[in-house]
C-alpha cells in the first residue's frame, strides 16, 4: 500500500487476536524495494531497446552486405561466361 502524504510505500499485514478482540497491525517499509525493483524493470526495458536496435542494425548490415555478394557474383557469373564463350569460339577456330 502506498501513503502518498508520506511518500512511502509498506506492507501491510492485520491479526486478529481472539482472546484480547484485539486486531495486530504489522507495517513493514518496503519503499526501498519498490525503488530497486522499478529500476530493475527500467534496465530490462533500455536493455531489450538497446538490445532490438542491435538487431536490426546486425540485419541491415546482413541484407547490405548479401545485396553486395549477389551484384558481384551476377558480374562475376556474366564475365566468366563471356570468358567461356570466347575461349570455346577461339577452339571452335583452331579446330576448323
Amino acid at each position: 500500500m502506498y501513503y502518498k502524504d508520506l511518500d512511502i510505500t509498506v506492507e501491510q499485514t492485520t491479526i486478529f487476536i481472539k482472546d484480547n478482540s484485539m486486531y495486530l497491525l504489522l507495517i513493514k517499509d518496503i519503499t526501498e524495494d519498490e525503488h530497486q525493483q522499478q529500476k530493475m524493470n527500467e534496465m530490462r526495458a533500455e536493455t531489450v531497446e538497446v538490445t532490438q536496435k542491435v538487431i536490426d542494425k546486425q540485419m541491415r548490415v546482413a541484407q547490405e552486405i548479401a545485396s553486395l555478394l549477389g551484384e558481384t557474383t551476377a558480374e562475376t557469373k556474366v564475365a566468366l561466361t563471356n570468358l567461356k564463350k570466347y575461349i570455346q569460339e577461339s577452339e571452335d577456330e583452331r579446330i576448323y
